[in-house]
């Protein structure tokens, strides 16, 4: 975990294939992308040596205000 510049990330992996699971069952449906897009600020999928990584991010400034 880290904290820089006013954003909270995180890095979670190594997964096969999180890109199929975040976005299963369509746009919706209650799957893990739209739980991660609801409580993170960004989440993105970086492919590092055949495996991939979940990339999320929070702002820090949006919690302050009881938002976000």
């Amino acid at each position: 975990m880290l904290v820089e510049d006013g954003e909270l990330r995180m890095i979670v992996g190594p997964f096969t294939a999180v890109r199929a699971e975040l976005g299963e069952g369509g746009a919706d449906s209650l799957n893990l992308g739209r739980i991660l897009d609801a409580v993170c600020d960004s989440v993105e999928i970086d492919d590092r040596d055949g495996s991939q990584w979940v990339v999320l991010t929070k702002r820090l400034d949006a919690l302050k205000g009881g938002r976000g």
